[in-house]
């Protein structure tokens, strides 16, 4: 009796939890109008489109993109590495834009921002008149971790400046911060065709409800649970959308944990059931047009396949933002070949409409970075093939 008792408890918690999510996903939905806008769109049946015909592409995450153009904004090695992509038939980029986990890092990413805008988007404007001019594309991770606020000077005397509440207060500094660079970045770019679409951040599901928080360093009170990410999330769509109702948005979330609904219900590692698995990767997307996921590990071909079949049953298109295989030292080269291909295959045979390798020319990941000319340059020229291929069988080209 107890044991029907909790199920059934569970039951409703869901079916609760599902009505409150339709108010996040309403957003969405009265966003996904077939339109031809600018960037990539999502058109009728949860298609992804580009300039009103289906599009599917294999691009990069460029991590030290941003970096390097604030550092020498008049770089001739950017430009050199846009070339690369052109060249090896690259058709976008994902690129983080702000945020940091360290204080050098914010001094080097965060600082220009908040105490030169002018010079900072003297480099935002660099990078996009390189991404037009080489014709690629770009989406920018706007939020690339959310604690670079602890290393802010100006918002120290911010009392939860490590909050993600405060992240949701419109009175709060953290607030106001991110609501400011959004209006700016949005409305200063959405009439470039460089642009295809915008994300909020990067595995922020991933730091949510853990039972260990405490011992991360994380307090109660900055609210660091499922709850508030999807507040947050809602208020992000609805202000990007004020200025651009076009272009696909999304989450920049990875795989729930497979432990995610328990994390959330009970607070227990307690292992979720594949419907509460996909309750929460559906909700941790609810409000944006696109179910993004990061797949890594000698399990990502299978979660890829499954991910794939969630996201055509809920007419969305599936955004694989990071997938990678590492070299050494990490795995030996033949792993890390064998991997590659498995994961290029799975990618492939799911029908995947966009996904992003992890990475392009970063230098603190040796293990992970490919270059024209390292020893993972076979990857960038198998990437290449695998867009070549999809405009070949009729997919638009940018």
């Amino acid at each position: 009796m107890g044991r029907i008792a909790a199920e059934f408890g569970r039951g409703l918690l869901l079916t609760l939890l599902a009505a409150s999510a339709a108010v996040v996903g309403g957003v969405a939905a009265r966003a996904a109008k077939p339109v031809i806008g600018p960037g990539l769109t999502v058109g009728p049946g949860g298609v992804l489109e580009k300039d009103g015909q289906r599009y599917r592409g294999i691009g990069l995450n460029w991590p030290d993109l941003m970096f390097r153009l604030l550092a020498h904004p008049d770089s001739l090695a950017v430009q050199r590495d846009f070339r690369t992509l052109q060249a090896n038939h690259i058709p976008f980029v994902r690129v983080p834009i702000l945020g940091a986990w360290s204080k050098a890092q914010y001094r080097l990413w965060v600082e220009p921002y908040l105490q030169h805008p002018t010079q900072y988007f003297r480099s935002f404007d660099r990078m996009v008149a390189l991404a037009r001019r080489y014709h690629v594309g770009l989406i920018p991770s706007l939020f690339f971790g959310l604690r670079w606020l602890q290393n802010s000077p100006q918002l120290s005397r911010w009392r939860l400046r490590g909050s993600l509440v405060a992240w949701t207060q419109r009175n709060a500094l953290p607030g106001r911060t991110w609501r400011r660079f959004v209006r700016q970045v949005v409305q200063r770019y959405r009439s470039s065709p460089a642009i295809w679409g915008w994300e909020f951040g990067n595995e922020l599901n991933l730091e949510v409800d853990l039972p260990d928080a405490a011992a991360l360093g994380i307090r109660p009170s900055y609210g660091y649970t499922h709850a508030t990410m999807w507040k947050l999330y809602q208020q992000f769509v609805r202000l990007v959308r004020r200025y651009d109702p076009y272009r696909i948005l999304s989450s920049g979330n990875s795989f729930p944990r497979r432990s995610s609904w328990h994390n959330m219900v009970d607070h227990t590692w307690t292992r979720d059931t594949p419907a509460e698995y996909a309750y929460m990767l559906r909700q941790d997307n609810a409000g944006f047009s696109v179910i993004s996921v990061h797949a890594y590990g000698p399990q990502a071909a299978r979660e890829i396949a499954q991910a794939a079949a969630l996201a055509e049953r809920w007419g969305k298109p599936l955004w694989v933002g990071e997938w990678g295989a590492a070299g050494p030292p990490k795995d030996s080269a033949t792993e890390a070949r064998q991997r590659f291909g498995a994961i290029l295959a799975a990618l492939v045979r799911a029908k995947v409409p966009l996904a992003a390798f992890w990475s392009f020319d970063e230098a603190n990941q040796p293990e992970n970075s490919v270059t024209a000319d390292n020893a993972r340059s076979w990857m960038l020229k198998a990437i290449g093939a695998a867009d070549q291929r999809f405009q070949r069988e009729g997919y638009a080209v940018y």
